[in-house]
């Protein structure tokens, strides 16, 4: 028997278990977003929270009892630093000045060997020393004192987000809560999200008809900042609600509220974002966060709504209304008396000129990274803290002169001139000032460092070093042979160098052949010295990489060198023959206070310290009388010494200046490397000029070596030899010379040369 079976129609599905899939899928779906982002937030928060650039610092100023500094150079010091003036310094960041002294409490600062917290002292001055450092609290004299080093800037691999890291327990009260009471009043109640201040926001809105009030948490509102773009969406939105309630219930307050006030976005300059309250204070107000007022504190917290629409050199009436309601709010907290308010609503904004952390100076900014680099190759550096050699007050002064005697020098041109400038504290080799074009503050080529360009007669003091370092050969009374002179080069062609002015004075002392430039006796004495000497003496003085070709047009400086180098050439000269190598980065502290890396001085002997000394002398001789005399009585009265350059058709202009504390190098020239009219004392020189009469040159005092001292120099007339100068025969014993000088006028010259020498 057969049972017929028959199927039964298909069946919907029930709305219970349709209910149950879609239940299903919408957990599948929430654990995949739940998984992501709690991913995204625990990857972000149980590292780095946010990325911490690279802060490069100035030199710190060090005061010493007796040290060359002014009680002007200390008030220049201080007001870089934007130290306030008032009667009586109480409180960090402010000074007074009396009489011979100044006052000042200087700033708690993390130096680079240790921290040392704020401290109120007395400076006293006579002429131009520091004479005396007291304690005042304690009563007691100090002989060294540090004065905190000014930001220069960040350095970031994304050139995107700059920041200084505080805590929110280290911020200003006033600060704090004024943020919360304008932000997030529940901040330490709610769990990461408000019903309230988002029923409240929403009534706050119909009510007006527009939005005017949000109702974020801080808690939200770093949550967008970290991780969701400014896209206005309900999605959005939720997103950002669930990922502030998960933030909150996995971190603590403490961390969330640390991550708001450094992350918080309140400024742009140029292609950086200004981040975080400390640095926005250095934006606006070129101040530590500490120091600033309460009503500079409601301005910051004002911007936090919009830093745009909040800009205070844009619309200063939109953000002193807005500053005064964000007081309003601390006065109704109880937070400030009623009279405390009026005054800080009685206030200007104060911000300072231009929104900026520091000016850019992409010269400096490049070799610091540079030798960031070669100092600590692949070593991540993030969040460290760079203390470098730069003099801030110095650099600003070589950027005024560049930017000053420029525009006077391409009119001469006929174009627009390049230039580059560095200052070198020669003891040490610490870079104190660069410049590398004629713009100091916009990137472009930095001639500095990369131009590499023929160097003209700066050469030469080094090859008459070459000479002095044989003195049973040569010293400054050995004549030199200056008539027009021929050579055959081992090509067979001939080369017939000329002195600049075409004159020729038959024989000239060795020190008047460099005072005055000359070149026919230089090549003589080149050659006579012998080529592969100079050349072995050019290569060590500079610390050269490569070779010099011992060929005779060496000897009138056909030879390229960047301003970098040329400095590095004229260091050991000016420091008795010691060579120390150029260096801007003195100390590297990683984000925790470690040291990194730390500059030690590896000084080197590359010429003996009388061949140093007496060509420093020669150098000297050539700002008294030579071809750097344009610098007058400035260079007189502080018996600066110096050298001018120029090459063929005026394409480079150079000088290098010495005084009693630092070299300086200046180049001028063209950026096709066209002819500039100039030489070097008609154009490098003047921007020198300008630069020492700002900047007040230390006198230099060279201490000569105990030979050198002992040369004796005494005038004879005994009537039995009478010269065109009315004089008698001069007997002149030169160091290392077995011989007496006695040659007229010429001997006159060389006595009285060293008669200025050694009275100055």
């Amino acid at each position: 028997m057969t049972t017929e079976i028959n199927s039964s129609p298909k069946r919907k599905l029930s709305l219970k278990t349709f209910v149950a899939l879609g239940g299903i899928l919408l957990l599948v779906i929430w654990g995949l977003f739940h998984r992501s982002v709690s991913n995204v937030v625990d990857e972000r928060f149980s590292g780095q929270l946010f990325e911490l650039p690279t802060a490069v610092y100035s030199r710190a100023l060090t005061l010493t009892i007796d040290a060359p500094i002014s009680k002007q150079q200390l008030l220049d010091e201080l007001r870089s630093l934007n130290y306030q003036q008032v009667n009586s310094p109480a409180s960090s960041g402010e000074y007074s000045t009396h009489g011979d002294s100044i006052t000042f409490v200087r700033r708690a600062f993390e130096f680079d060997d240790g921290f040392r917290d704020l401290q109120r002292v007395r400076i006293s001055f006579s002429k131009s020393r520091v004479r005396n450092i007291v304690d005042i609290d304690s009563g007691e004299t100090l002989g060294l004192f540090q004065i905190e080093p000014q930001l220069m800037g960040m350095l970031s691999d994304t050139g995107e987000q700059h920041r200084l890291y505080q805590s929110w327990q280290d911020m200003p009260e006033a600060l704090i809560k004024a943020l919360l009471l304008t932000e997030d009043r529940a901040f330490f109640e709610h769990d990461g999200i408000s019903l309230t201040a988002i029923a409240r926001a929403f009534l706050t809105n119909m009510k007006a008809g527009r939005t005017v009030q949000g109702g974020s948490t801080l808690t939200q509102q770093l949550t967008k900042n970290l991780f969701l773009t400014s896209e206005r969406s309900l999605s959005r939105k939720l997103r950002e609600a669930y990922m502030a309630v998960l933030i909150d219930s996995r971190f603590s307050k403490d961390e969330i509220l640390d991550g708001y006030v450094n992350q918080i976005y309140l400024a742009q300059q140029g292609s950086d974002a200004i981040h975080g309250f400390e640095l926005g204070a250095q934006f606006y107000f070129n101040k530590p966060l500490q120091e600033l007022r309460v009503d500079q504190l409601a301005l910051l917290v004002g911007v936090v709504k919009g830093p745009s629409y909040y800009n205070p050199w844009r619309f200063p009436e939109r953000v002193t209304n807005r500053r005064n309601t964000i007081l309003k709010l601390l006065e109704e907290d109880g937070f400030l008396e009623a009279s405390e308010y009026e005054a800080a609503t009685a206030r200007n904004l104060d911000i300072q000129v231009r929104g900026r952390v520091t000016t850019s100076r992409p010269a400096y900014f490049d070799l610091v990274a540079q030798e960031l680099a070669m100092l600590l190759p692949n070593q991540s550096i993030q969040g460290a803290r760079v203390f470098t050699t730069l003099d801030p007050i110095s650099q600003l002064e070589v950027e005024k002169s560049i930017v000053k005697t420029l525009p006077a020098l391409d009119a001469i041109a006929g174009a627009e001139l390049e230039a580059a400038m560095l200052t070198v504290d020669y003891r040490d080799g610490s870079i104190r000032a660069i410049v590398g074009n004629r713009d100091p503050r916009f990137a472009g080529y930095n001639f500095a460092k990369q131009g590499s360009r023929q160097v003209g007669s700066i050469i030469k003091p080094a090859i008459f070093l070459a000479a002095l370092e044989e003195p049973e050969r040569f010293n400054l009374a050995t004549t030199l042979k200056d008539q027009p002179l021929t050579l055959t080069l081992p090509n067979g062609d001939t080369w017939q160098p000329r002195n600049y002015t075409r004159q020729y004075k038959g024989q000239v002392p060795l020190y008047s052949a460099l005072a005055d430039s000359l070149n026919v006796p230089t090549v003589n004495l080149g050659i006579e010295i012998g080529l592969d000497k100079v050349a072995k003496t050019i290569e060590q003085l500079g610390d050269l990489e490569d070779s010099i070709a011992p060929l005779p047009s060496m000897l009138l400086g056909a030879v390229e060198m960047t301003p970098m180098t040329v400095s590095q050439l004229y260091q050991p000269i000016a420091n008795k023959g010691e060579r120390q190598t150029l260096f801007m980065v003195s100390a590297v502290m990683d984000s925790n206070n470690n040291k990194l890396y730390q500059h030690h001085s590896t000084p080197n002997q590359v010429a003996r310290e009388q061949a140093a000394d007496l060509t420093l002398a020669g150098l000297q001789a050539t700002v008294t009388e030579g071809t750097g005399r344009n610098l007058g009585n400035i260079g007189k009265n502080n018996h600066l010494a110096g050298k001018t350059g120029t090459t063929n058709n005026g394409r480079d202009s150079w000088y290098v200046g010495i005084d009693g504390k630092e070299l300086v190098t200046v180049w001028v020239g063209r950026g096709d490397n066209g002819s500039t009219k100039l030489t070097g004392s008609s154009g490098a020189l003047r921007v020198y000029r300008d630069y020492v009469e700002q900047r007040k040159p230390s006198k230099l005092e060279v201490n000569f070596a105990e030979d050198v001292k002992n040369i004796s120099y005494r005038a004879r007339d005994d009537g039995s030899l009478r010269t065109s100068c009315g004089r008698g025969n001069i007997d002149l014993p030169i160091w290392g010379a077995d011989e007496n000088v006695s040659s007229g006028c010429a001997g006159e010259e060389i006595g009285n040369f060293f008669k200025r020498l050694f009275t100055m």
